[in-house]
């Protein structure tokens, strides 16, 4: 984030593709719902590190221009731990890994909300941020509430929830690079 708020074009970069790791993820979630838990597992582990490491470029690149990088580096550790953890042991039972994603939901979303709060009011990016994180714990928090539904319904579940986070992390990029353009509000 720049000082005026408005977001860079490496970081308008990073957004998209993490928005594009997001919906792509969903999206072969929701084609192919009747995958097993190890698949499950190794299709998270594989998206969780690729957003972890996506995170962990936009923190060293915020440390570099002395912005503020701390949430960022936190998410990013949070998402590789997650992602480690899922392709780790990609054979345990379906409570396993459905516990694995809706703690990494709730996790990622927690730090996500406390980042959008730091971000200037009236910015699309807070919104857009602090919705994406929002999603991320309800998410989560549903998947712990009624885990019983199977790993099919998790599947969905976890399509639905990656497929809206990249619409939200996508949609930010026009958003910002429209306002950088544009100049401060």
């Amino acid at each position: 984030m720049e000082i005026d708020g408005t977001m860079s074009m490496s970081q308008r970069s990073a957004a998209l593709a993490r928005g594009l790791a997001s919906l792509s993820f969903g999206v072969t979630a929701l084609a192919w719902p009747g995958m097993t838990s190890k698949a499950l597992a190794y299709a998270f582990g594989l998206f969780a590190l690729a957003v972890g490491l996506i995170r962990e470029a936009e923190a060293i690149a915020a440390l570099r221009r002395r912005a503020d990088w701390g949430a960022q580096a936190a998410g990013a550790l949070v998402g590789m731990l997650f992602g480690v953890l899922a392709l780790a042991s990609p054979g345990a039972a379906v409570y396993t890994v459905l516990y694995t994603i809706a703690a990494w939901m709730v996790a990622v979303g927690a730090v996500g909300l406390a980042a959008a709060t730091g971000m200037p009011r009236g910015s699309g990016r807070r919104f857009s941020e602090g919705a994406a994180a929002a999603v991320s714990v309800a998410a989560g928090f549903a998947l712990m509430l009624f885990p019983g539904s199977g790993v099919r319904m998790l599947v969905v579940f976890t399509g639905i929830y990656a497929v809206a986070a990249g619409v939200l992390g996508i949609a930010q990029v026009p958003l910002e690079g429209h306002r950088a353009k544009k100049g401060p509000a």
